[in-house]
């Protein structure tokens, strides 16, 4: 029985242990997979060049005009009365390079580019000048005027190329959206007559919460 039982544990151990490889495989091929379908992240592509860092990936409608030398002032005589707004549709860091702001401008020039420190947002987005729009309502305060002050890291909420979240509302109700929520895209049919609905009216900017 001695050396059938440990002959048993030999084998549950070779087991184990080709089941374990087997699935440390598995997760490779499938990151590998997911790495190869991503989109690349290219410092030098022009930025309404989709095709060079998404390939042959269909990222806009059919028919849609050829982006490859547009900037985003000449995206806005299309898109200003969209019903998701176009820097919605798009991570931040495709809103800030079609706005003329390369990756360079914030990594500076040395590769790989490393993380952002929040401080390096500040030159162009004031925390003080973002914190003082009074609220439009209850449930939609200034974000950047809070209980946390303004010495709050920007990318709690913001993030360049994923989805963007809004971290006040793990505790709060509040229904103010990030920029670049990264929301689906609605492009208009042919149905509609091709025109983007007008745009919806937004509270007062100058109504203070109520108390």
């Amino acid at each position: 029985m001695g050396r059938f039982g440990h002959s048993l544990s030999g084998i549950s151990k070779a087991f184990l242990t080709l089941a374990l490889l087997g699935l440390a495989g598995a997760l490779l091929l499938s990151f590998s997979a997911s790495a190869a379908d991503a989109p690349k992240k290219l410092a030098t592509a022009q930025p309404g060049d989709c095709a060079a860092c998404h390939g042959g990936d269909k990222v806009l409608p059919d028919k849609h005009l050829d982006t490859k030398a547009m900037k985003l002032g000449d995206c806005m005589p299309c898109h200003d009365k969209d019903e998701v707004s176009l820097k919605s549709k798009m991570p931040t860091s495709h809103a800030h390079t079609l706005a003329g702001i390369s990756c360079q401008a914030c990594h500076g020039k040395k590769t790989p580019f490393g993380s952002m420190d929040y401080k390096g947002c500040l030159p162009c987005h004031s925390t003080e000048t973002l914190a003082k729009p009074p609220a439009k309502d209850h449930f939609l305060p200034n974000p950047h005027n809070s209980h946390y002050g303004t010495d709050v890291d920007c990318s709690l909420c913001h993030h360049q190329h994923k989805k963007s979240e809004y971290m006040c509302t793990q505790c709060h109700d509040f229904k103010n959206v990030t920029p670049s929520p990264m929301n689906p895209l609605k492009f208009k049919s042919k149905a509609d007559g091709g025109k983007a609905p007008e745009a919806k009216p937004t509270p007062e900017a100058g109504k203070a919460a109520p108390q």
